[in-house]
């Protein structure tokens, strides 16, 4: 669990904090160490850690493969079941312009955006601590579900947006102070910006809020009718969606990234919201909006409530995700729904030459070229051919199970083919075979 209290500066270039995590050891095997992962440093930015203590007491700690790990050592060993509080103060720097990984981490044209600013603990499994390098694109975050608590200072000008729901305010002159509650989560986002507008919509027990530039006001609109009924949509076919809130907002990222998921919250680029821009090179900004949307949305599925190591073997969310897109388009279009994704995957697949390669494989064993061709173009098909295999009924009835069984846990390959082959009575060996083993 994260209690976090953190200040945003005036220019919005800059933040100032205090952590404190609870840590349970829900492993087989002790820990000597705790280890937090310092994405700033690898994203243009800065993070700087000091005063660390373990349970009260003031301890050191190192940094490990350029800054971007932090390990503390434990007095102790922390065995099965035991925890500790480990606290922290620290500052972060931020890029004043878009620059790695899509800009998702920077404050540009009066928009904050704080992906993976905060230290945080990585999963530890049978394998270790995860700790991979990061990725010029593709994911980078492998975390177990957890609680947050964040309470943000900042200017009085700018709207914040949070992972969570807002359970507390107070103004206090030129500053207001925000507190949000969420979880479980696999991270936390927050946002700060001016001169955006927002329109809401309550369905059912969740309230969507699109947030975008006030010159965008009809494609944030579009952005809220798509969210409701890919909300639908999922919450029919896998569960009930998980929060009651989701937020959807505009972001002056780089292309190349247009969108990403973050628990309860969604980013997009600012020129899906331009009828006149085109996208990937050919397709019409209101097509590649809606898409985008039902993409990321699916996401809160699989990624948040349904977890994986995203670097290792991203195709269990990415192409879970693409698979969930062409069931909304089905439930939206019917039979000329589902031909416009089938259209998509294959468009993108097709961009290598409809080549053969795993989508089993770790991010970096992917060219740059390749990785979303594979993973987000030849994937789904994948996951249509194992329909085929099992029926379309048993294969909802299978979905569903693997988001119960997995809800808030860490699914792998082996796991997802060995629940597939419960349901079916069969062994899918050869398909995972020709699909996804290298």
């Amino acid at each position: 669990m994260y209690h976090i209290d953190v200040a945003i500066a005036d220019g919005l270039l800059s933040l100032a904090g205090h952590q404190d995590v609870l840590y349970t050891n829900r492993e087989g095997c002790a820990l000597g160490e705790i280890y937090f992962r310092l994405y700033p440093n690898a994203a243009g930015g800065s993070v700087e850690v000091s005063s660390l203590t373990v349970d009260g007491n003031e301890v050191e700690w190192v940094h490990e493969h350029d800054a971007l790990d932090l390990r503390v050592a434990l007095v102790a060993p922390l065995y099965p079941g035991a925890a500790i509080e480990i606290g922290m103060d620290f500052v972060v720097t931020i890029p004043p312009a878009p620059t790695e990984r899509y800009g998702l981490f920077s404050s540009s044209s009066g928009v904050l955006s704080l992906d993976e600013a905060f230290p945080s603990v990585p999963v530890y499994d049978a394998g270790g601590w995860h700790l991979d390098p990061v990725q010029p694109f593709g994911d980078v975050a492998v975390y177990d579900a957890s609680f947050y608590v964040v309470r943000v200072s900042a200017p009085r000008d700018v709207a914040l947006v949070g992972t969570g729901v807002e359970v507390a305010r107070d103004d206090d002159g030129s500053r207001q102070v925000r507190t949000f509650a969420a979880g479980p989560a696999r991270n936390f986002y927050l946002a700060a910006a001016d001169d955006l507008v927002t329109v809401e919509k309550r369905v059912g027990e969740t309230t969507i809020r699109s947030i975008a530039f006030a010159d965008d006001f009809p494609a944030a609109e579009r952005v809220l009718t798509f969210a409701k009924e890919a909300l639908a949509s999922f919450s029919e076919r896998f569960c009930r969606y998980p929060y009651t809130e989701l937020d959807l907002v505009a972001n002056p990222i780089l292309p190349g990234g247009n969108a990403m998921e973050y628990p309860g919250a969604i980013v997009l680029s600012r020129p899906l919201y331009d009828p006149r821009a085109v996208i990937w090179g050919s397709v019409p900004a209101p097509a590649a909006l809606e898409w985008d949307v039902v993409h990321e949305i699916a996401h809160q599925w699989f990624f948040n409530l349904v977890g994986n190591d995203q670097v290792n073997e991203p195709w269990i969310d990415e192409a879970m995700a693409q698979y969930a897109v062409g069931l909304y388009y089905e439930d939206a279009y019917g039979s000329r729904g589902t031909r416009t994704a089938h259209d998509w995957w294959l468009g993108n697949w097709s961009r290598v030459g409809r080549e053969e390669t795993a989508i089993g494989l770790p991010v970096a064993a992917y060219e740059a070229s390749s990785y979303s061709p594979i993973v987000y173009g030849r994937g789904p098909f994948f996951l249509a051919e194992l329909e085929d295999a099992l029926g379309r009924a048993a294969f909802a009835d299978f979905l569903e199970d693997y988001v119960s069984a997995f809800a808030w846990e860490i699914a792998t390959t082996a796991a997802f083919r060995a629940l597939a082959e419960e349901h079916c009575g069969c062994d899918l060996g050869s398909y995972f075979e020709a699909w996804v083993y290298p």
